[in-house]
Formats: structure tokens, sequence, C-alpha cells
């Protein structure tokens, strides 16, 4: 059912009921804007200006080597009005839930501040923030999560007999009669760039409080200067009119890379500048414009005393407890990837952006298994240490919850499983060749989440398993320079690219062109390509492949790194020498990666300074002897985003390999004749290492790619026929 749905079109058609005194009239006719202005802001508390002036706290410590600490601050604003058909049921509950899931993902209780009823108004949320500003420090990850309504500027008016402007008395002055004209400066413009405003609960039926949009970003940016990452989660109506990527982005000097929406930012009261070493940003948005927002209930069925909760907070909390990752993009994506119909009754949007989707959540190491009163026990398949062989397709979980509560919801891989009134529940899956992740999440009546998740493995073929996507492949060649760039042309490029492709389409099945949406089809084979040729590809690419598609991106040409600013580069063929503006930085690479819809990605990059381009912490290790297939497949099933690279910070040689670079020859080599029909990416990296480091003086890197939505699979190759 509908949430959050802006009930106040009451107040504006409500007529005045008898015996309710009227301000004075001929008092009203005689005021000025800015007097109709003084007294909108003494009616609405928070209108004008931010939760509390900056604080002069310490620099924060940033110890060397601190381990970061999860705190949150949780607002349930659901009775803004004395009218109890205005409230909402769900909000005390969506904070809970959210606590109750970073708790089990290691944060500690005491560190996230439940604001509810009373507490969830400005008062409580101005103390809460500053109590929370003082103990953070550098690396502490703080999520602040708000569930309510929201008003855009119209609805916020004075009332004819003086009571709260959210009361259902006739309004006699709205918000935006004071301002908001573009062909003039209105008095209350500076007021109306705050908008939308979050309603808080009042402390008395005649008071009204809000929080702006401005006042939260200034709120995110007070403690993304002490060092900490920030999320917030926005469980309200219309919530991406908050816009607070742009909000931050203009307050920025450092001009982060963002995933963001377009907008814009008006001007306001002073806002605080972020330091250039802020914390990283995260949005999540629950509705997208004019949506006002749905909520679940629990059980489903005729109970009459149900749980309800916001549909996008709901959705959060299950994405984060059944989350193998735990980082913002694994997150968002579990959540789009839930079907609607598990989180609300309609289809509801959600939408994020972020500095950095790769960060995790939760800031503590992840606890092991619960093994308190409250946990989730599996029956049938009788667990064991590894993965349960099956030999049929088709399998009933069977299982209890022991908790504090009663449980209200159990689901199976998201599917409703069955559940009796002592906790019992029961699940029938479709078992695919391999092994087979089965997650069981389940909430209670005390709002507490538990989830548990073990292996099934059902014998067949796992290598048909991993390849039910299309493989892809870009392969960029960049040879001829434009006379007069001062660049030298190069030998090899477009015969290295040109045999790979041959390889890869004719040994493992890529496809080097692709069918667009509009019946178009993309040559994914760029040779000579300039920057706009190499971006308008991959973003198209982006926007045609599958969650279970891979994709292979093949540059060879020159790279470039600067010292000044330790960015590398990509040189398209339209590029001039020595003039970086001209160049095809990393970052906008990364962006490309972030954005394109395939599970698994891998880049191989020719050129000098390659090992600069894509930087991250260095890799993990191949996998296991024992087992390798299952292995392959647990790495093709987690999002990977990979880079190999020629070398480190270094030149690397054009040519050298008999008609190829050196690089290029042994991967050429390695490709035609695998030991194993199916090997990852990592594999792979390390047998062309050992071929190239005994013919040149150059070291080929491997590593995830920083900020590109890394979830920490592999990509993995597999021949069509056996070697």
């Amino acid at each position: 059912m509908l949430r959050r749905v802006l009930l106040l079109i009451f107040l504006f058609t409500t007529p005045l009921h008898a015996g309710v005194l009227s301000l004075d009239e001929n008092a009203e006719e005689g005021m000025s804007d800015a007097q109709w202005l003084a007294r909108m802001v003494s009616a609405v508390q928070g209108l004008d200006g931010p939760l509390f002036a900056a604080p002069d706290l310490p620099p924060a410590a940033c110890a060397p080597g601190r381990r970061g600490v999860t705190r949150g601050i949780f607002v349930a604003a659901d009775a803004f009005s004395d009218e109890e058909r205005l409230h909402l049921r769900g909000p005390v509950n969506d904070g809970e839930i959210l606590r109750s899931v970073l708790v089990g993902k290691g944060a500690k209780a005491e560190n996230i501040r439940l604001l509810q009823h009373g507490e969830a108004s400005l008062a409580g949320l101005e103390r809460a923030a500053q109590e929370t500003l003082s103990e953070t420090d550098c690396g502490d990850s703080v999520i602040l999560q708000f569930s309510g309504f929201t008003f855009g500027a119209p609805l916020i008016a004075l009332t004819e007999d003086g009571s709260s402007p959210f009361s259902l008395a006739p309004k006699i002055k709205r918000l935006t009669d004071l301002g908001g004209d573009p062909f003039k400066s209105g008095v209350a413009d500076h007021i109306l760039t705050g908008a939308p405003y979050i309603p808080l609960n009042p402390a008395s039926p005649s008071d009204a409080q809000v929080l702006s949009a401005a006042a939260l970003s200034e709120l995110v940016t007070l403690f993304r200067n002490r060092g900490a990452d920030v999320a917030v989660l926005l469980d309200v109506g219309s919530a991406r009119a908050f816009r607070l990527e742009e909000r931050q982005a203009a307050v920025d000097a450092a001009r982060l890379t963002w995933v963001s929406i377009d907008g814009r930012t008006g001007d306001g009261w002073p806002r605080s500048t972020l330091d250039p070493q802020a914390g990283a940003l995260t949005v999540f948005y629950g509705t997208e414009l004019g949506d006002s927002g749905s909520e679940t209930r629990f059980p489903k069925g005729q109970a009459e005393d149900k749980k309800v909760y916001g549909a996008f907070s709901y959705g959060f909390a299950r994405a984060l407890a059944t989350s193998e990752s735990g980082t913002i993009g694994a997150i968002m994506r579990a959540i789009q990837s839930l079907p609607s119909s598990a989180m609300s009754s309609r289809p509801q949007d959600y939408t994020f952006a972020s500095t950095n989707p790769d960060l995790d959540l939760v800031a503590e190491a992840r606890p092991d298994a619960a093994l308190d009163d409250t946990r989730i026990i599996i029956d049938s398949p009788e667990p064991t240490r590894a993965a349960v062989a099956r030999t049929r397709p088709e399998i009933e979980i069977r299982g209890r919850i022991l908790s504090r509560g009663a449980p209200i919801n159990v689901e199976v891989n998201g599917a409703a499983a069955q559940l009796d009134p002592a906790g019992a529940f029961r699940a029938t899956l479709r078992l695919t060749a391999g092994v087979n992740r089965i997650t069981v999440f389940a909430m209670t009546r005390e709002n507490e989440a538990i989830t548990h998740s073990f292996e099934v493995f059902y014998e067949g073929d796992i290598l048909e398993t991993m390849g039910k996507g299309r493989s892809y492949a870009v392969l960029i060649a960049n040879q001829d320079y434009a006379d007069g760039s001062g660049i030298p042309d190069l030998a090899t490029p477009i015969g290295d690219a040109q045999a790979l492709a041959q390889i890869l389409r004719d040994t493992y099945g890529f496809a080097t062109e692709i069918a667009l949406p509009g019946g178009e089809t993309l040559d994914l084979m760029l040779t000579d390509a300039s920057a706009r040729d190499i971006g308008l590809t991959l973003d198209r690419l982006a926007r045609a492949v599958g969650e279970r598609d891979n994709v292979l991106v093949f540059y060879a040409g020159h790279g470039e790194y600067e010292q000044l600013t330790g960015a590398a580069y990509w040189l398209p063929v339209d590029a001039v020498a020595g003039a970086f503006s001209t160049y095809l930085e990393a970052s906008s690479i990364t962006r490309s990666l972030q954005r394109m819809g395939a599970g698994n990605v891998l880049v191989i990059s020719d050129s000098c300074y390659s090992g600069m381009l894509l930087r991250s912490a260095s890799a993990g290790e191949p996998p296991p002897a024992g087992d390798r297939l299952q292995a392959l497949q647990r790495l093709n099933d987690q999002r990977s985003r990979v880079v190999m690279s020629s070398g480190g910070n270094t030149p690397v040689l054009d040519g050298g390999g008999g008609g190829h670079s050196v690089f290029a020859a042994a991967l050429l080599e390695e490709l035609r004749a695998p030991e194993d029909r199916a090997f990852s990416a990592r594999e792979l990296h390390g047998r062309v290492f050992s071929r190239v480091i005994r013919a040149a003086a150059q070291e080929p890197d491997f590593r995830p790619i920083d900020g590109a939505g890394h979830d920490g699979g592999d990509f993995v190759f597999i021949a069509q026929t056996q070697p």
C-alpha cells in the first residue's frame, strides 16, 4: 500500500471549523513579506539554517592503522502532526531492523542512536548529532537514516488560527507566496533553496519542526570533515529531490569523482566547505521524484497484528544481511535485484550516488557466526563442512528459527518460505549445476534480522552453468598517431588486437560486436580510436550487456603517467604530446566500468605505465588445486572488475615478440594452448608473467580495479573445446 502519501491535501480543503478565531484581518493586510516570513520561520523550526553551528572540534586523530567504528543516527519521524491519521507505523521498525542487521555484521549497538517518538525532533537530532560528531574519527563509517514523510515548499503554510502549519486548519499564507519568483529575488528564496524538508516529531501539538535538505547536507559535511565515510539512507517520499551529492559537490573544493544524477544547487545560508581529506559519501535514495514510497507488512495473510516496514528500509536491511561482500555497490545491486513483490505491492525505483562504491558499509571486521539464542538451524539438507552433494536438481530446505521474538517472515534465496507458528520453515528450490549458495533471511516481531548461508553442490556440467552469459571483447588498437602531435607511431597494436580477437572468437566464443536495443550493431573493434570513440563504445556497451555477461577490454597503444597528479592515461590517436586534457584518464575508464551491467570485466592494458592505470590493492591467490571447477564457479559468480597490465610504472616494449609486443606474444601463446579448459584471469596472468620476465625487463601486473564495483570475483575463461 502507499506510504508517506502527502495527506496534507486535506489541510488545504478542510473548511474552517465554527468557533475558531482567525488572526486579525486588518493586521494581516498590512504585513510585509518580511513580516510574513518572520512569522513563518517562527512557526516552523528548522526552515532557515543548519541544525547547529559547526563546532570547534580538534582535528581528527587519523592514527595510522586505526580500525574504523560504525556509528549511526536513525530518525523515525512518524508523527509530525497531532492528527493520528497522518501518523506512520513503519519508521520505528525501520530503524530497529537496520540496527539489528548492522550489529549482526559487527557494529556495536551502543554506537547506533535510534531517535524515536519525542527524540525524533530537532532537539533530539541536534543532541544525537553533536554527541556522535564528537566521538567520530578518521575511518569511521557514519550512517544517517531517515524514515518518514517529505514536504516540498508549497506545503509549508501558516494557518488562520495560529495553530501548527501541519494541522488541518485553513491556510492564509504559503512559503511559496513569499519567494520563488524566477524574475525577482523573493525574500524567502534562500529558504526555498533548502527544500525539500523532512517533518520531524514536534515537541507540542502547536509546534512544527523540519530538517531541510540543505541542513542535512551541512550535517553530512561536518561528519565527512572528521574523516568519516558517510552513508545517508532516505526512506522518504521524493527522496531524489534532496540531491545531496549535488549539494556536496558545491562545497567540495577537491571535486571528487561522482556517480551522480543531474541537477543543480541553489544558494542559501553559508555552508561549511569540505576538507580535501574529507571522507567518502554515499546516498541511498528510496524513491524517485514524485513517488511517495510504499510499505510492506509481515506476516502475510490475514493476521491483524502485522508489523509495518518501509519498503526501501526492509529491502536495504535484507540486502545488507544477505550480502557476501557488504560493499556499497554490492548492497545497492542486491536491492535492485530483489523482486518488487517481495518488498511492496507496487514497483519502486531505488537509486544511489557514491564517491566510492567499493567501500564496506560496516567498518568493523565481520564477526564469527553467532552461537547465541538467535540463529537459524538447517535441518535438511544435513549440514557438512563442504558443499552438500545432490544428484537431483530439486531440493527441499527445512529449518527452524531460534529467536527472542516470534518469526514473522522467512525467505530462502529471496522467495517466501512456508512458516509455521513454532518457527519451523520449508521451501523448495531448483538447483543449477555446480555450487548453489542458499541464503535464509528471517525477521521477528522484535525486529531481529537473522541470516544464514550454506552451499549445496549439484552434480552436472559446471562449465555450462558458468558459460550461460555472453562474452564480449572490446579491442582498442592505437598505432598511427596524428601528424604533428609529437607522439610517435607504433608498430604492433593493430596486429596484436586482430590476433587476440581471432583467438577469443574461435577458442572462447567471444563476440566482437553486439546488437543494441534499437537494432543497430555496435562494432567492438576500434583501430586508431579517438577519446570520443572509446568513451562512446564503452558507454553504449555498458547499457547493452546483462549481469551474467562478461566483457574483456584490450588496449594496445601509448600510455602516460603524470607524476604531479598521480594520474595515468591512455593516449587516443587525436592526443597531443604533453597536453593532458587530450588524453583519456583512468578515472574516466573506471566510471565506464562502474556503469557496466556485466557481472565480470577484465581490462588488459598493453601500454607504457599501464601498471599505474587502475591502481588498487593486490589481487588474491589463484584457485586451489582441489575442486578447481567449484572454486572457479565461485569466482565467476561474484562480480569482478580486474586489470592485467603489461608492466608497472615503466615503459614497455613495442615489438620483440615476433611481430607482436613481448606482452601480447606471451598472452596469445597462453590463450592458444591453455593448461586447462577453464581458468581465471589471475591464473592467466601468472603464466603470462613467467613468459614476459624471461624475454624483457618488464613485469606484468594484475589487481582489482579500485572504484569500479569489484566484489571479490574473477574473470573466468572457458575454452569451447577441451585443450
